[in-house]
């Protein structure tokens, strides 16, 4: 995590490298990707919503110059589809407040290797301190967030009609107990959500893949604090790795789209 090149929230490859909040491409970044200063969603120049998809001047919808583009069906079911994308990056459960989400995102984006991140707050809204009172989301719940929105983007649902593969599987919310999911053996385990004055905190869940029936899951209590999130993800990358050669479900985590056997490498 946060090395100059490959894997998560490094320079250059695979999720938030070219990457997660640093100074070129991926979420959150100065150039290029999602919530980026140009290029990408939400940026201020070039891209979706920039210079942009359906503002005033420029982009692929809502303008004059583009209407021959318009009429073309392959184009439009790829622009809902970005649509789609961008809205799912934004659309954190139990926080409403998408403008501060955006907001933040490129907040985080500045400098480099998430020298802004709180991981038991956030930053100013409407000029006012961050507040869980005024339901806004902690730095800790949006970049899991976007970890997870992610990774159900590249995998491959593993039921019929699932559209998030990864958050639906490996994923437990604080209101979900670890029970067996059938093939699934190791889990992310978000013990506390940040609401509520409880500062956020993850764990690592996993099952004896050998005899389920036999075993109980066994819990990998990480550290409190500003790095527990970041500790939880790598050790979950770890045991991908080393117990399951680098898979989830049908798709490497090594793969060019996911690269992040890197991170521990």
């Amino acid at each position: 995590f946060g090395s100059k090149s490959g894997g998560f929230g490094s320079k250059s490859g695979g999720f938030g490298s070219s990457g997660f909040g640093n100074k070129s491409g991926g979420f959150g970044s100065k150039s290029g990707g999602f919530g980026s200063k140009s290029g990408g969603f939400g940026s201020k120049s070039g891209g979706f919503g920039s210079s942009g998809f359906g503002n005033k001047s420029g982009g692929f919808f809502g303008n004059n110059n583009n209407n021959s583009n318009n009429n073309n069906n392959e184009q439009q079911e790829y622009y809902q589809r970005v649509i789609t994308d961008y809205q799912n990056y934004l659309n954190l459960n139990g926080y409403p407040n998408k403008k501060y989400i955006e907001n933040r995102i490129q907040e985080l984006a500045y400098g480099n290797y998430l020298e802004t991140y709180k991981w038991n707050g956030g930053g100013y809204w409407k000029n006012e301190k961050w507040s869980a009172k005024k339901e806004l989301p902690t730095d800790t719940q949006i970049l899991i967030h976007l970890f997870c929105t992610f990774m159900d983007k590249h995998l491959i649902p593993i039921r019929q009609n699932e559209t998030k593969p990864f958050t639906n599987n490996y994923f437990l919310s604080p209101t979900e107990s670890p029970n067996y999911r059938q093939n699934i053996d190791v889990f992310i385990h978000q013990t506390q959500s940040g609401s509520n004055g409880d500062p956020p905190h993850f764990e690592i869940i996993t099952w004896n893949k050998n005899n389920y029936s036999l075993t109980k899951p066994k819990t990998y209590k990480l550290y409190k604090g500003k790095h527990n999130m970041l500790d939880a993800l790598i050790l979950f990358v770890y045991f991908v790795k080393t117990e399951y050669y680098g898979y989830l479900g049908r798709v490497t985590i090594e793969s060019k789209q996911i690269n992040l056997i890197s991170v521990v490498d």
